[in-house]
């Protein structure tokens, strides 16, 4: 939720009440200057100013069945206003009237008159000419819910059922048929009740009082749980379902929010900390005080106290639904543990250390549980965590990688094995850890084996002479494999999984320039490095030998393997995204990107191509089509690192900001687009292009076979085959005609690249 729209000045003086036409998309405020305002919210305008009631307005309420809307006054009034805002009926009281309330299962209208209720049934004869309603409420029954001197503050219907509370501390709840008080909870609070709200998706009730606590009940009367102490009295609750929080308020510059399941604050997650809260900025100074959802265009409208304004906060499906604020330094990667529907998260950064996030309670949570440690003597850019040995890893800038387990790697029967050809074994050096405990076997059996609680063992890797920039971890068989690139131009492979001893291949100048990203195809068994020397270069695992080298025009930061589509992605300095089929050196088709790629990941449900930019927006691009499905904004600094969290279905974002970002992804596919040649026929580029994709599966295409016949003494030598370079110069711009298969195939043997700002 964001603020979308500001009303300052709205009235003269303090608003009391809100209602909302939804059909009109009109919103009512009744004020204490005895005045009920029409408004166009969107635009900010009064389009009316409705003049009835001698005294304040008290409540107002909008019956959609009716498209009628009632309003009561201090002055002993009900008015009731035609779809046109025409006053066409008024009830006269003896005493003033304090809420309103509407009981869609019995079709009455329920008035809080001091102590008591009035039940009334609405009875309209035309529904089109409502001028000739003689008597539209007729009284059925009348229920005394305090003592003489009480004052009913405010009500709410729900299922057949009126809950009340008032000035006398007490709640009551009346059965709307009869109006038999079915359950009374004197003393609920230590003062008067000041709001209720109620929470449907639960089936509970929500109440704030003059005490400064809100209490949350089911229907029997039971409290589930109550929240406070806030900083003055209770004067606005809403559920918002989308979310799936309570928002209050209590005169404060933001409303404070609350996990609806559990009733855990999660402001922090919404707003910032507390202290971060500007008394200046948007929202920021004001004194929120009523608040209302309206579900049909799920908003939240609130009243301000110092200004007498109106604040719209609208939900946005691509803003942040969670953020996350590491205190210290800059983030510059996190990787995501797969536990379940609660994952776990680990984060490094400028500030040396190694942060892990953990998700308390269910999914639909927003909260999260942080715990740090010392990671580094130095900042740390890289972190890969390896699931299948429960390790992680991470690398700082002056080339020292650590490893992290709570149980010690496997050790095996014999103590020395034989050392590989060409291998240069290097030990790790074990260092202790004084903040965890010893345990007993008992205990280590029933811990968490996905990095539960805090590391214990750490293993040191010195191999690198400059900055690590990105590790990828591979199992193939027995063996454990983790690949790190580093500024040094060199690639190293450790082997993790055998007698504590980590063998390093080392592929000395494996490119002409620092080397910043690397990735793994499992299917093909190769792995992908990028480098500020424009290419991509793609190695076998386990023969090391170079298959194929992908040139670009510009640095390329990033590189993923899409394995929805079976291809390359790479992200470039000069605003762009290459997609490669493997064994084939002509690049299937290049994003326009709206700045140079800063972060990017592959969404693993339909292969869609995330990417952060350095505008600081995370951009969704359909890898068939090239057009942009999401646009996500909200960090304020360079993006750092893209993850997509399967478990949720949420994309997470770190940023140089302090801040790690939770984003809604794409819950189905985007529409196919058209395609280019007729019913049942293949275009001639398509066959083409098919028969590239059919001779890399097997493997026998020439360029691949170039490399295959490179001396096998000196894999590394820089043989590039001709047309290795993508296509800069295009002749023909061409439509993607991609086919709905396990891989893909795309008409562009040329590439037109649109200008910057066009999909």
């Amino acid at each position: 939720m964001e603020i979308a729209h500001t009303i300052p000045e709205a009235h003269s003086q303090k608003i009391l009440c809100l209602a909302y036409n939804p059909s009109q998309r009109k919103l009512f405020t009744g004020s204490e200057d005895a005045t009920i305002k029409v408004w166009d919210v969107p635009n900010g305008k009064c389009e009316r100013t409705l003049i009835k009631h001698a005294g304040w307005v008290t409540d107002l309420l909008f019956v959609q069945k009716h498209s009628v809307l009632f309003s009561c006054s201090l002055d002993g009034t009900i008015a009731a206003w035609s779809p046109v805002l025409k006053n066409f009926y008024d009830k006269k009281l003896s005493t003033p009237c304090s809420c309103l309330g509407w009981d869609d299962k019995q079709k009455c209208l329920v008035a809080g008159v001091k102590e008591t209720i009035h039940i009334y049934k609405v009875q309209i004869q035309n529904r089109y000419d409502l001028s000739k309603t003689m008597k539209l409420l007729e009284l059925v029954t009348t229920v005394t819910v305090g003592k003489p001197d009480d004052f009913v503050r405010r009500l709410f219907c729900f299922d057949g059922k009126i809950v009340v509370g008032g000035f006398g501390r007490s709640i009551t709840i009346v059965e709307s048929t009869t109006g038999r008080p079915i359950l009374s909870m004197p003393k609920s609070h230590k003062a008067a009740v000041s709001v209720i709200a109620y929470d449907h998706d639960n089936n509970r009730f929500i109440t704030g009082s003059f005490d400064k606590k809100v209490k949350v009940w089911n229907p029997d009367g039971s409290v589930v749980y109550k929240f406070g102490e806030f900083s003055d009295i209770i004067t606005g609750i809403c559920y918002n379902p989308i979310t799936k929080t309570i928002w209050v308020t209590a005169n404060s510059p933001h409303p404070s929010i609350f996990d609806a399941l559990s009733g855990i604050d999660v402001t922090e997650y919404q707003f910032g900390p507390k202290g971060s809260q500007s008394k200046d900025g948007e929202g920021g100074g004001v004194q929120l005080q009523l608040l209302q959802f309206v579900p049909f265009t799920s908003e939240i409208i609130g009243t301000t106290g110092h200004n007498k304004g109106i604040v719209v906060y609208k939900y946005n499906q691509y803003t942040a639904l969670t953020t996350l604020f590491a205190s210290g330094d800059v983030v510059e990667q996190l990787c995501s543990a797969p536990r379940n529907s609660r994952p776990q998260l680990f984060c490094v950064g400028g500030d040396c250390m190694v942060r892990k996030w953990e998700m308390a309670g269910t999914s639909d949570s927003q909260t999260w549980t942080t715990e740090a440690f010392q990671g580094h003597d130095n900042p740390v850019l890289s972190v890969v965590y390896d699931e299948t040995l429960n390790v992680l890893c991470t690398g700082d800038v002056t080339g020292q990688i650590k490893l992290w387990s709570y149980m010690p790697l496997p050790i095996g029967q014999t103590q020395t094995k034989e050392k590989k050809k060409g291998a240069k074994p290097t030990s790790a050096v074990p260092e202790k850890r004084t903040t965890a405990p010893d345990l007993d076997e008992t205990s280590l059996a029933m811990m968490d084996q996905k990095m539960a609680g805090l590391v214990r063992h750490q293993y040191l890797l010195e191999g690198h002479t400059d900055k690590v920039t990105a590790m990828v971890t591979v199992t193939k068989g027995s063996h454990h494999y983790m690949m790190s690139v580093s500024y040094d131009m060199a690639i190293v492979v450790w082997e993790i999984n055998r007698d504590n001893w980590f063998e390093e291949y080392r592929i000395n100048d494996a490119h002409d320039d620092y080397i910043l990203d690397v990735d793994y195809c499992p299917e093909r068994e190769e792995f992908a490095t990028c480098s500020l020397d424009g290419t991509v270069k793609i190695w076998k695992l386990g023969s090391w030998k170079l298959l194929q080298t992908l040139e670009h025009d510009a640095p390329v930061q990033k590189v993923r393997w899409n394995k929805v589509f079976g291809c390359w992605i790479a992200g470039c300095d000069d605003h762009t995204l290459w997609s490669w089929l493997p064994g084939n050196n002509t690049a299937l088709s290049v994003t326009r990107a709206a700045g140079a790629v800063t972060a990017m990941c592959i969404d693993h449900t339909f292969g869609y191509t995330v990417a952060g930019t350095d505008d600081h927006v995370i951009r969704v691009y359909d890898t068939k089509s090239e057009e942009v499905i999401q646009e996500h904004a909200g960090h304020s600094d360079v993006i750092t690192c893209v993850v997509h969290l399967k478990e949720t279905n949420q994309y997470l974002s770190s940023s140089w900001d302090r801040t790690i970002k939770f984003w809604t992804a794409p819950s189905s596919r985007a529409p196919e687009q058209p395609a280019v040649a007729g019913d049942g026929e293949m275009s001639d580029i398509d066959a083409t292009l098919a028969r590239l994709h059919a001779s890399s599966e097997d493997g026998d295409d020439d360029n691949t076979a170039l490399f295959r016949r490179q001396d096998s003494k000196n894999p590394m030598r820089r043989v590039k085959p001709a047309g290795s370079r993508a296509p800069s110069a295009p002749q023909t711009p061409k439509e993607s005609a991609w086919k709905s298969n396990e891989h893909f195939h795309a008409d562009k043997t040329s590439v037109t690249l649109p200008p910057i700002g066009k999909k």
